[in-house]
Order: C-alpha cells, then sequence, then structure tokens
C-alpha cells in the first residue's frame, strides 16, 4: 500500500500499510465468509481487548447471520516489546460451553497470547473455536505451538503497526489506517 501518511501523524507513522479503503474492503470479504460458515447458527465472536475492538465494530457490521458478541482482555505488551507473560481478565463470567465460538484478534505475532487464550477457552468446552484476526505477522518469533488461524484478514512484515485499534502505550488507536510506528 502507497497511501500518503496523513500530516498531523508523520511524526509518529513512516509508511501507511493499510488504508481505510482496503481495510473495509477485506473486512466485508471476512463478513461474507463467516455468514456463510455460520449460517443458521449462533456463533459467539469473542472479542480480545483493547485491541480488537474496531475490527470486530466493523466485522460483525458486515456478517448476516445470527451471533452474540462477548469481549475478554489479554495483555501481553508493554510499549512496543512482548513482556512473555499473559494477564487474561473476563473468563470467569463468559459461558460457551457447546456453542460455536469465533475468537476475534486484532494481531497474531508471537503467538503467546494466542495459545494461552486457546487453552483456556478449550476448558469452557465450546463445540468449535476458530480464530479471526485482523493482522498476522510474519515472524522469526513466532512458537511452533500456535493455533492455527482460521481467519486472516492481512499478513505484514515483523513491524510495530498502530491504527485501527493498533496502539502505543495505549495512543493511536483511532487512525482509520494502519500504518508502521517510527521507534526511535
Amino acid at each position: 500500500m502507497s497511501s500518503k501518511v496523513p500530516e498531523e501523524w508523520k511524526n509518529e507513522v513512516s509508511d501507511v500499510l493499510f488504508d481505510s479503503e482496503t481495510i473495509q474492503n477485506r473486512i466485508r470479504e471476512l463478513g461474507k465468509q463467516l455468514s456463510l460458515d455460520y449460517r443458521n447458527r449462533k456463533p459467539v465472536l469473542l472479542g480480545v481487548l483493547t485491541g480488537s475492538f474496531v475490527f470486530l465494530a466493523d466485522l460483525i457490521r458486515s456478517m448476516n447471520c445470527d451471533l452474540e458478541i462477548r469481549f475478554m482482555r489479554a495483555v501481553s505488551y508493554d510499549g512496543t516489546e512482548s513482556t512473555g507473560s499473559v494477564t487474561i481478565e473476563g473468563l470467569e463470567f463468559l459461558n460457551i460451553q457447546s456453542r460455536d465460538v469465533v475468537l476475534v484478534e486484532d494481531i497474531v505475532d508471537t503467538g503467546l497470547t494466542l495459545k494461552w487464550i486457546c487453552e483456556k477457552l478449550q476448558k469452557l468446552q465450546p463445540s468449535s473455536l476458530k480464530i479471526c484476526t485482523f493482522l498476522s505477522k510474519k515472524t522469526s518469533r513466532r512458537r511452533a505451538d500456535v493455533p492455527k488461524v482460521d481467519y486472516v484478514g492481512f499478513e505484514c512484515e515483523d513491524q510495530f503497526v498502530v491504527g485501527y485499534g493498533f496502539d502505543c502505550d495505549q495512543r493511536l488507536r483511532q487512525l482509520d489506517f494502519v500504518g508502521i510506528y517510527k521507534t526511535s
């Protein structure tokens, strides 16, 4: 993608990876596919906060099947670095036994968070568990034991990204594009 970084973000974003139009077109495609795959079923779309909320909101508006929405929170980053540990909140209120669950993630990077979440969710005995991520990083740091991602919006190189829900220290989530964060 060769869109120009808006002037007001040039100090923090070096390049635009995916512009708003490209993002919305891909989300419509994912929404159609999920609607087909879950027709006549009522999946629980489980958003992993905070990063997935923008993606999940657009995704459900592109779906035309009956569904439920739930949220959980996972924290594994400090600034631009993975901490190597995962903190999860919200599973204690989640009843997904015998339900079709689509875990909606913002990004799959090392896979540590995804692996940990899936292990916890399997203990809650869903009838099925699929994974949908907005972005999958091509990285050598990806763990070999990461669960298969069933629906991928985009792939990108191993760069720190911001915008469209992605943040750096809780900032820049509001951008309507995904860009490469300028690190110092």
